[in-house]
């Protein structure tokens, strides 16, 4: 692969992964969203030049702190093997969130706080941190269904990245729900599955 691009693709995987969980975790009065949920998911990650798919997991938890704001950390691990890598990587993010009821139905994001990355691989190991930044857009399509959207930023060693993601989750009982995601940005894209259970 072309190497050059392997530092911003980690990064993103960093944002990418976890955030999708925490994003979706505004609520309003109207919504079946909890601000108390853990979330677990798996994921598919295709980077340029890199002919096999990475795998990856990721847990997130977030916990409401009054009305409006929440504190969230996610922990995604990937693996990445192909006949150039053999690569493995961890990201944890702590966030402080914010959400603004745009409509009965429609709230506004934002979240920020600390990255941490460490990455091994058959070029040896090592870690880093920076910071991270989203927004997003959370629809109570139904009372039954959760549409999201985010864009976030990182930045770690002075190397920045964005990514992207959108999210469906269909609630089958009061605590439990099942997403969709799908999300990306330069010389990546993921798609996942998450099961959550909010209390």
């Amino acid at each position: 692969m072309n190497r050059k691009h392997l530092f911003p693709a980690l990064i993103l995987l960093a944002s990418a992964l976890p955030l999708h969980a925490a994003q979706e975790s505004a609520d309003s009065a109207a919504s079946p969203i909890s601000y108390d949920f853990i979330d677990l998911g798996l994921q598919k990650i295709n980077i340029s030049d890199v002919d096999d798919d990475a795998d990856g997991y990721n847990l997130a938890a977030t916990t409401s702190l009054g009305k409006s704001f929440y504190l969230g950390f996610s922990v995604a691990a990937v693996q990445l093997k192909d006949y150039t890598v053999d690569l493995d990587s961890q990201a944890y993010n702590l966030s402080l969130g914010y959400h603004h009821a745009l409509s009965r139905t429609v709230d506004l994001v934002l979240a920020a706080g600390p990255t941490h990355l460490r990455v091994q691989s058959n070029g040896g190991e090592g870690s880093a941190t920076g910071g991270q930044a989203q927004v997003g857009l959370r629809v109570a399509a139904t009372p039954d269904l959760e549409l999201a959207a985010v864009v976030s930023h990182q930045r770690i060693k002075g190397v920045g990245a964005t990514a992207y993601g959108a999210s469906a989750r269909y609630l089958f009982t009061r605590n439990f729900s099942v997403g969709l995601n799908l999300g990306g940005g330069d010389d990546l894209s993921n798609y996942g599955a998450s099961l959550r259970w909010q209390f």
